[in-house]
């Protein structure tokens, strides 16, 4: 249902108007402030704009002053304003655009003549009744004046039931005048009664002049979503195996071939490292468990998944685990440090910490920030057996940091808010 506001309900819904803020993916929503119109997008209608204007103007727009040399109505824009309130979509104004209403004029209509007549009423107590058709808003004046006679008639104007103006013994040739704006449709009536002996003569003049069009403003506020494609630098991660050997080793009563094995594994340069993880296996059947993971990683190696887990704490997972034989091993960088002491033990060092998931034949360690790795690192196994020779699987791997650049997608939201004004 339409809602008649007063002027200043106009004056606190219109101050309550701000320009709306935009928001983007990635970047810190803007509070949205409280709206006057903004609760079921009601609708406010109001009446006689341009003789509420300056007022209203002044209150939204500080700097504005009705002083012609200061402002000035750009009667083009006023014009193109006007033509589109006729249109049926009416006129669609983003709150961020809102002093353009003060070029705003709405067209004024013309005044009509309802009568403009010369009457008589020829003996005392006779009277004459005029009707006219009004409209609510309409402004009617009227004037009126006896020319002949003894200057003792009444006129009485009435809108419906209710008097509005009452004149008495009013003077010859003296004009009486009135105006009012109708306070609803129907029909405005003058009662001219003479009350004198003799005959009277006069003019009435009534005209009306139309209400302004009323104007509806109604708050809206659509969601907008803009698509923005850029090419950005990007990081992800990305394993890499550094060593991956099957070897024996003889027992050391074999008088032909040493116990013991070097490896000398590589580390790839300019790369920046996560992490690093080894297992290695001895047991027939370990490593065959070892290779049955490998087959259903599809090409990956196990290592991957397991030191993931680890440095992104997603879960744990356990590889297949051994215990202390009669086989020594060390793992050491370099420069000597060790990661694995011959008892099994992992060690910390300056560049490497053991995760909390680590047996006697594998561990993975997290690299601290900003550190590299060194350039190889060396594994050496004993084989202290008496009698057996031992056939072992080793594999080492590393994880990356990768930095490349892709095209990426952002989603921009913005929020417009705005009005629509009609003329109803």
């Amino acid at each position: 249902m339409k809602q008649i506001v007063t002027y200043t309900a106009y004056l606190v819904w219109l101050f309550c108007l701000q320009p709306c803020q935009v928001s983007a993916q990635g970047v810190t929503l803007p509070k949205e402030k409280p709206m006057f119109l903004q609760k079921d997008s009601k609708e406010i209608i109001v009446e006689n704009f341009n003789s509420q204007k300056e007022s209203i103007l002044k209150a939204y727009f500080p700097d504005f002053s009705s002083e012609s040399e200061k402002f000035t109505v750009n009667t083009t824009i006023r014009d193109s304003l006007n033509g589109l309130l006729k249109d049926k979509a009416g006129l669609k104004i983003g709150l961020d655009s809102l002093s353009i209403l003060k070029h705003l004029d709405l067209n004024e209509k013309e005044e009509l003549y309802l009568a403009n007549i010369i009457f008589s009423i020829n003996r005392l107590g006779a009277s004459k009744s005029l009707n006219y058709v009004i409209k609510k808003g309409d402004t009617i004046r009227f004037s009126y004046v006896i020319q002949k006679g003894a200057g003792w008639d009444e006129l009485e104007v009435l809108e419906a039931k209710e008097v509005r103006y009452s004149f008495s013994k009013s003077p010859k040739n003296i004009e009486q005048k009135g105006e009012f704006v109708a306070a609803a449709d129907g029909i405005i009536i003058f009662n001219l009664t003479n009350r004198a002996l003799t005959r009277s003569k006069g003019k009435l003049v009534v005209s009306r002049k139309e209400m302004q069009p009323k104007l509806s403003f109604i708050y809206s506020k659509d969601t907008i979503h803009n698509v923005i494609k850029e090419i950005k630098k990007l990081q992800d991660t990305i394993a890499e195996v550094l060593a991956k050997k099957n070897f024996s080793i003889s027992s050391k009563m074999d008088i032909t071939q040493a116990n013991k094995v070097k490896l000398t594994i590589p580390v790839p340069p300019d790369k920046m490292p996560i992490a690093i993880a080894y297992w290695f296996g001895i047991n027939e059947q370990n490593r065959l468990k070892w290779k049955e993971l490998n087959d259903a990683e599809k090409g990956h190696s196990i290592l991957e998944k397991f030191i993931e887990k680890e440095i992104f704490r997603n879960g744990t997972f356990y590889l297949p685990e051994e215990s202390a034989s009669d086989l020594i091993l060390t793992l050491k960088d370099s420069k000597g440090s060790s990661l694995r002491d011959p008892n099994g033990t992992s060690k910390k060092t300056t560049y490497a910490m053991p995760t909390l998931n680590h047996k006697w034949n594998y561990a993975c360690f997290s690299i601290q920030k900003n550190s590299s790795l060194p350039n190889e690192f060396i594994l050496e196994v004993q084989n202290n057996s008496s009698l057996y020779a031992s056939v072992a699987d080793f594999e080492l791997i590393g994880l990356f940091l990768n930095d490349y650049q892709a095209e990426v997608e952002t989603v921009i939201t913005s929020y417009k808010e705005y009005l629509t004004i009609k003329a109803i």
